[in-house]
């Protein structure tokens, strides 16, 4: 496969036995279409209960910024090898893509995430999984050792771009999901379940008695709430890399001049800056790395909450929500949210969804409700430069 020089490498294809192939993905502007098709086929194939716009997934996986981060694997099988008649490779042979899998290396490359990883029905229960999880696993340490560093961590699950933050719990137990990568070395962390929210705005944004505290809030505390600007970007920055980890979002949208997706709340006397969040409407740049974001509102507003070929949809997100150490305790927080909410209802938006939520009873009082729930897993076992996956 051609790459860019900007774009990273990885091993050739491997070929078992009994036919079984395992070749990179790479996304790149010089990867051909039919590979990214064959990629979206087996996602819908494979989880055709969370589909996946075929634009918005193209986004993802081609995004300047995330894909050389990216350390992906489809596998095939000839024809004859115990799966109907396929495609042809590059030498004419007749292969029919069962599996794939997407992995990503973490920012600050120790930590490895298996965002991803599906095979076909008929081909379960042949090991194309683990091989797939165990190729996945070596180029995700022979990334990190690129980077001069050591793969310390693996996890199921993605940060950025963002597809589950855990192992759904509806891919649990029942069916024999989570005892499966439980054999291969994970195990299912203590902890609170990670749950994805969604609020159906088009009737009642913020319930009543909420926005009469955001009024008192702002009164109290002296605390007015304005959309970010260009002139506040230094300060924005600044507060977000002492305090937070996603300080990339916010200069992304910075970087495309996107300032009126965040909400901030000033003290009114001294203009100073004491919390932030992202609320973003249809165009946003960041929205392209949320992979169920369209799938968010299907159930509450029907087809138009569903992002389709070509359109936008009408589902708004926030996230990265901060309120500076200063001005914590005061409430601070759920007023900047309620006012984001209402920002967005005033631009169109109809729903919104906040991801990867570990308090409880902070979005409750908005109104929000679960909408998809994960369970946190890491991989126990060894990740030295030798080590392997129990498949």
């Amino acid at each position: 496969m051609d790459q860019n020089q900007d774009q990273h490498t990885t091993t050739s294809t491997t070929m078992s036995p009994t036919g079984l192939s395992i070749r990179p993905f790479t996304p790149s502007i010089s990867t051909s279409n039919s590979d990214f098709e064959t990629v979206y086929n087996l996602w819908n194939a494979t989880f055709p209960t969370w589909p996946i716009p075929r634009t918005h997934l193209w986004n993802i996986l081609y995004h300047p910024l995330l894909a050389r981060q990216g350390r992906h694997f489809v596998a095939e099988i000839r024809s004859g090898a115990g799966t109907e008649s396929g495609d042809r490779n590059e030498k004419g042979q007749e292969r029919k893509p069962i599996g794939f899998v997407l992995a990503y290396l973490g920012d600050e490359s120790t930590k490895g995430y298996i965002s991803a990883l599906g095979v076909r029905e008929e081909a379960r229960g042949r090991g194309v999984g683990g091989e797939l999880l165990e190729r996945a696993v070596v180029e995700l340490k022979r990334a990190a050792s690129e980077k001069g560093c050591e793969l310390k961590s693996l996890v199921l699950g993605s940060d950025t771009p963002r597809f589950w933050p855990g192992l759904p719990t509806d891919f649990g137990e029942g069916i024999g999901v989570g005892g499966w990568f439980g054999r291969r070395g994970f195990k299912k962390l203590n902890g609170p379940v990670i749950r994805d929210l969604f609020k159906d705005i088009r009737e009642e944004v913020v319930p009543s008695a909420v926005k009469e505290r955001i009024e008192k809030v702002a009164m109290e505390n002296g605390i007015r709430f304005a959309p970010w600007t260009e002139g506040g970007y230094e300060e924005c920055m600044v507060k977000q890399q002492e305090n937070f980890s996603w300080a990339k979002a916010y200069a992304v949208l910075a970087a495309h001049s996107q300032y009126h997706e965040v909400m901030v709340a000033f003290d009114a006397k001294t203009n100073e800056q004491l919390g932030w969040t992202l609320m973003c409407g249809p165009d946003a740049i960041v929205k392209d790395i949320y992979a169920f974001l369209p799938l968010a509102g299907k159930e509450t507003l029907g087809e138009k909450g569903k992002e389709v070929e070509g359109e936008k949809g009408n589902v708004g997100l926030i996230a990265a929500v901060g309120v500076d150490k200063k001005a914590r305790g005061r409430g601070v927080g759920l007023a900047l949210v309620g006012r984001a909410m209402e920002n967005l209802k005033e631009r169109g938006v109809e729903g919104i969804f906040i991801d990867s939520v570990v308090i409880r009873d902070f979005y409750e009082r908005l109104g929000f409700e679960t909408r998809w729930e994960y369970e946190a897993w890491e991989w126990v076992g060894g990740l030295g430069k030798d080590g392997a996956v129990n498949t």
